[in-house]
Formats: structure tokens, C-alpha cells, sequence
């Protein structure tokens, strides 16, 4: 099974943390992280 056909769903806890782990939520995460880190930071900076 390659990494694409993986299953990118979780039940349990244990399950959410392994794919944090492998790296599968980063990709989903990461330009959300970086649009709201711009925002409040921008916010922060404009008082």
C-alpha cells in the first residue's frame, strides 16, 4: 500500500496521533497556520 492509497481517517486517539506523526496532516495544516499566524500578527503589530 503506498502512502497516497494510506488512509488519511482516524477513530481513536492513539490512530490522530500517528498521523500527526507520519507527517499526513501537515499539508492540510500548514497554509491555514500560516494565513491566521499573518493575521494575528498583523493585528499584534497594528496596536
Amino acid at each position: 500500500m503506498n502512502r497516497l492509497s494510506q488512509k488519511n481517517e482516524w477513530e481513536t486517539w492513539p490512530e490522530a496521533l500517528r498521523l500527526f506523526l507520519r507527517g499526513a496532516t501537515l499539508l492540510s495544516c500548514l497554509p491555514v497556520a500560516l494565513i491566521v499566524g499573518l493575521l494575528l500578527s498583523t493585528i499584534n503589530q497594528s496596536n
